[in-house]
């Protein structure tokens, strides 16, 4: 979590849903934005074997209820549509349009931004 000029911005790397995101926003505070990883891979690398069948970061539901409990002003997904080798890497093809619905449902503004392309947090966070 990054704090800055009047900003609250979390970056969630590769991370997985957990129940640490009440206390996250207890000791800070609602989100001015959060980008949660959606693409929820299943990863089979020929050196870390017996290979998981469990997705090694959070999905498009896990991400927008995390974005939820954070009181993210605006959520943006990350790592979709990016990286896809089955079977050492399968990540799941319909991520940020499922993150975007998961969101609706839930109320929680969502942005989609192609990858490398400028986040224009100044006109989404007042």
């Amino acid at each position: 979590m990054v704090e800055a000029g009047g900003r609250r911005i979390l970056h969630a790397g590769d991370t997985l849903f957990h129940g640490f995101w009440w206390q996250a926003r207890a000791r800070r505070g609602p989100l001015d934005a959060a980008f949660l990883p959606v693409n929820e891979p299943i990863c089979d690398f020929p050196h870390k074997q017996p290979a998981s069948t469990l997705p090694a970061c959070m999905g498009p539901r896990q991400a927008a209820v995390a974005a939820h409990v954070l009181q993210a002003a605006v959520a943006v997904p990350m790592h979709y549509g990016a990286i896809q080798g089955p079977p050492v890497y399968a990540a799941r093809d319909d991520a940020a349009e499922a993150f975007v619905a998961a969101c609706d449902e839930l109320g929680v503004a969502s942005l989609v931004v192609e990858p490398g392309a400028p986040v224009p947090l100044g006109e989404l966070v007042a």
